[in-house]
């Protein structure tokens, strides 16, 4: 079965990794690629679609745990652990930005339905 959103989600997420990588460029003061951007993308597209890998889309009630605000904070919370390590390479902290954004992008566009999302 086709999720019915995961072109939706592809895209939102394949959008965050971009927006992440020239962000990343811009800050660093580096030139960015097209293969950058394209990595950046398929990451962020990946992250994007997790949710509905992890819990399908086989039901009206397949939002649980990992659709949940709660999980949703959790990640936020590792990332910015993650982020302020000043042991962790640049190239590191972009991609885990890029999967943990476009993740929470995939929950924050599922609370905009009429089915919402779970808080845990």
């Amino acid at each position: 079965m086709i999720m019915p959103n995961l072109g939706k989600h592809l895209l939102i997420g394949g959008g965050i990794g971009s927006i992440c990588y020239l962000g990343y460029c811009w800050m660093t003061k580096n030139e960015p690629s097209l293969q950058g951007t394209a990595v950046s993308f398929g990451l962020g597209s990946l992250g994007g679609t997790l949710p509905d890998l992890i819990e399908p889309a086989t039901n009206p009630e397949h939002r649980k745990f990992f659709h949940s605000v709660g999980f949703s904070t959790f990640l936020s919370s590792i990332l910015k652990e993650y982020v302020s390590e000043n042991d962790a390479s640049n190239e590191n902290k972009l991609a885990l930005s890029i999967l943990i954004l476009s993740y929470v992008s995939h929950i924050l566009s599922d609370s905009t339905t009429p089915k919402g999302i779970p808080i845990l």
